[in-house]
């Protein structure tokens, strides 16, 4: 039987011929029957649902559009240097209580870090992100959009008690009257000096970030046609389109570490000692990119491509203090930590310009006119963001621990402080739901 022409095939679904359609009979696209009426657009057929391949727009259906998407993103954690260490060896020197000269550990060395020396509040993090947008012509030409994303905080904690001085407990420091890695003990098994130490370390990190802008979008050049099904070879419409968006970029991160230490000393009395470090980052900018969108029948791709130019605004704010109650005596309060002390002691601002790229791909499926799930993933990076454990300066001069002498040292002023600027990245996936209207 020898095959048939377009012009001798029946219309799918047996819908009625338009007639006078196309030279020879064959038809570019089918009438939906009324039953079909919610898949038409103005009287055309929209989109491919039914199965035609018909005219079609350059862009969604509807002119407004909500996004809301669940994010799985990875980010760049936070350094900290290390803050408590211990040993593998119970009957060390005190002396020997310290980090190698270069401030980390050797191969054989008998010192263990218990926190930091590593990044921390690296895992990965949950969050959300709505969009919403509209387009404020039929021709969907020009259109406004705003979103909003949030990431759960991340958080390390780490904390250890030592009643009998087992575990080892110390934080380290370098001694810049003498030039060594030094170390204040907080619990040892025996006396040092006549003294024994008893106590506990309680450290906390923590990390925020979020963002929102707005934008407007604005058609470089579209074009809409009819393509085949690579399942099963039906007709199908195609679009694509090409949006410029010029707009605003709003970006916040948050950093926030503190070291609690409650230390007893027989005899002496108790000691609570607090350190704290707290940034807050601000980016403001002009946002420029572009949107490659493609659709075929019930699939589409987007491709968002944009950077931000504009100005981060670094603010660290450093805190510490000491209490004091000496074995049948009062409080005494004091400014002054460990690592934080009165030479660095303060809130601190910067500014700088800074860069933010941003690459997304979204992959959706039309479920039916009005929603559609989607699929994507996300990658952001900061030029420029000052974090918490980047500003602690392990140079101190013992003698400004709290109690300090009488009379105050006048030399040797550290820790001191000085803005330590890093980048900062931020990438994952998303899943979303998106509705049009």
């Amino acid at each position: 039987m020898p095959p048939q022409t377009a012009a001798e095939l029946p219309p799918p679904g047996g819908a009625a011929v338009v007639e006078g359609a196309m030279p020879g009979g064959a038809q570019p696209y089918y009438e939906p029957s009324p039953s079909d009426h919610h898949w038409l657009d103005e009287g055309q057929p929209h989109m491919g649902y039914g199965g035609y391949c018909g005219p079609m727009g350059c862009g969604v259906l509807g002119g407004l559009w909500v996004r809301g998407e669940y994010l799985a993103w990875d980010t760049k954690g936070m350094y900290v240097p290390p803050l408590l260490i211990s040993s593998t060896v119970a009957n060390i020197d005190p002396e020997d209580l310290h980090l190698n000269d270069n401030g980390d550990l050797g191969a054989t060395d008998p010192i263990v870090i218990l926190f930091g020396g590593q990044q921390v509040n690296s895992d990965v993090r949950n969050g959300w992100k709505i969009s919403f947008g509209a387009w404020l012509d039929n021709c969907q030409t020009v259109g406004l959009e705003a979103d909003y994303f949030s990431l759960e905080n991340g958080n390390d904690s780490f904390f250890r008690n030592s009643t009998t001085g087992d575990p080892i407990l110390a934080r380290p420091f370098y001694n810049v009257l003498t030039g060594l890695e030094s170390s204040t003990v907080v619990a040892f098994p025996t006396a040092v000096g006549g003294v024994t130490f008893r106590g506990s370390v309680d450290i906390d990190t923590e990390s925020q970030f979020s963002g929102t802008g707005a934008r407007a979008i604005i058609n470089l050049g579209c074009n809409s046609g009819c393509g085949t099904n690579w399942w099963n070879g039906c007709p199908q419409q195609t679009m694509g389109r090409v949006d410029i968006v010029v707009g605003y970029r709003y970006l916040r991160l948050d950093d926030s570490l503190q070291v609690l230490e409650n230390s007893t000393l027989t005899p002496g009395g108790t000691f609570n000692i607090r350190d704290t470090f707290d940034s807050e980052n601000t980016f403001n900018g002009f946002d420029i990119g572009t949107v490659l969108k493609h659709q075929r029948g019930c699939w589409s791709a987007e491709l968002n491509s944009k950077i931000a130019l504009g100005n981060t605004r670094s603010r660290v704010n450093i805190d510490g203090a000491t209490t004091i109650t000496q074995t049948g005596g009062v409080a005494q309060q004091f400014v002054g930590g460990i690592l934080a002390q009165r030479t660095n002691i303060g809130t601190y601002q910067h500014d700088e310009f800074a860069v933010v790229p941003e690459l997304g791909l979204t992959l959706g499926y039309q479920l039916n006119p009005c929603w559609k799930i989607t699929a994507g993933y996300t990658w952001l990076y900061w030029s420029r963001v000052a974090r918490a454990g980047d500003q602690i300066d392990r140079n101190l001069n013992p003698d400004l621990i709290p109690e300090e002498p009488n009379p105050p040292a006048d030399d040797h002023l550290q820790p001191r402080f000085r803005f330590v600027h890093d980048d900062f990245w931020a990438h994952g996936l998303r899943l979303g739901l998106e509705g049009t209207w």
